[in-house]
């Protein structure tokens, strides 16, 4: 899939999942060093808060370390909600991913119980509020 990939100016994404719902590539290292190990040039990393803050010793430290190769990252809190009605410190998330000069999206992968439109907009608020600190 890698040459097919690149062949076609397509990047693929590795999201590590979770031991409690995958065995297979759970932190971001694993699926980092998987990704370096076979050569690939068109897969990349996909950072998700959820699974990051069951798996890493240190969620910062993993952002930084492992920067060169994320190309993608899902937000949601450590209960699976919209980022900021849990654990997750997304201004520290944020402030980092700044600080690595990342430049790419932030998707909201979450399991909410308020209508999807609602959801998104109480989402794009919050992390809207602390971008504004971060980036004035």
């Amino acid at each position: 899939l890698d040459r097919y990939a690149s062949s076609n100016g397509v990047k693929l994404l590795l999201e590590p999942i979770n031991p409690q719902e995958t065995s297979l590539l759970n932190t971001v290292g694993e699926t980092y060093d998987f990704i370096r190990y076979h050569g690939y040039t068109s897969v990349g990393l996909l950072m998700d808060t959820y699974h990051m803050y069951k798996t890493e010793d240190d969620m910062l430290e993993s952002i930084k370390r492992y920067s060169e190769l994320l190309w993608y990252v899902h937000v949601a809190d450590h209960n699976r909600d919209i980022p900021g009605t849990g654990e997750i410190d997304f201004k520290a998330i944020l402030s980092t991913l700044n600080s690595i000069k990342y430049n790419g999206y932030l998707s909201l992968e979450c399991v909410s119980k308020l209508r999807p439109y609602d959801t998104a907009k109480k989402n794009i608020e919050y992390l809207r509020t602390l971008l504004r600190h971060i980036n004035p």
